[in-house]
């Protein structure tokens, strides 16, 4: 497989569906991404994870995503929350990594990789993009997940991304927080770090408001 000069990939659910251990896909030489649904799949401080790119992700993320000129997305739908109704453009050349044929064909220029992930990990050379990995990092100094302003929060309120950054500090090793629906999500989603096995759990593309607390439950037992 040709990496090109700025690559990328970008894992989704399907990688854990899969029972493929993710971690050598981070030693692959090129900047992973993940969907909302795949955060906890890898070591969110590992220095070749940037974040979850979308609507709602982080600015290094989509930058390094509008950015690259090759993307692979593994096990990911690639939904309109992620990428925009438009699409990625049309120069980025898409190769695909994915067991269902459905999803693929929304992509009628993509190339379709029908290897399983851990043959495909195993057999692919890595990338050799060290300046792209540079840029990379260059951005996520620029744009960190929680900003910190020279001015106090407004209006004395609360800023929810501190207090995400706050719990954070306090999560056990093996935690599972299980995250309702509501715009509040996506500071959970834009400014938290977990490490395998901390599980984050939500209700995907069903959206029900008040979702969190049975499913809290439910991670309980």
């Amino acid at each position: 497989m040709k990496w090109g000069s700025k690559p990328v990939i970008l894992l989704g659910h399907g990688v854990r569906a899969s029972g493929v251990d993710p971690l050598p896909l981070l030693y692959l030489g090129a900047p992973v991404l993940t969907s909302w649904q795949a955060m906890d799949l890898v070591d969110n401080h590992h220095p070749s994870y940037f974040g979850r790119p979308g609507i709602f992700g982080q600015r290094t993320a989509n930058r390094i995503l509008h950015d690259a000129d090759t993307v692979l997305s593994i096990g990911c739908r690639l939904t309109p929350w992620m990428i925009g109704h438009a699409g990625l453009r049309p120069e980025q050349n898409l190769i695909i990594l994915d067991c269902d044929a459905d999803e693929v064909q929304r992509f009628p220029n993509a190339r379709w990789l029908q290897d399983d992930i851990e043959t495909f990990t195993r057999q692919t050379a890595p990338a050799n993009c060290p300046e792209w990995m540079a840029q990379c990092d260059a951005w996520r100094l620029q744009y960190p997940w929680v900003e910190y302003p020279t001015h106090n929060d407004t209006n004395g309120y609360m800023n929810s991304y501190r207090v995400i950054e706050e719990i954070e500090k306090r999560l056990r090793p093996d935690e599972v927080i299980c995250v309702d629906v509501g715009s509040f999500m996506c500071s959970v989603f834009q400014a938290m770090h977990v490490t395998p096995p901390q599980r984050v759990i939500n209700s995907g593309g069903l959206g029900e408001m008040g979702w969190g607390l049975p499913a809290a439950i439910g991670a309980s037992f």
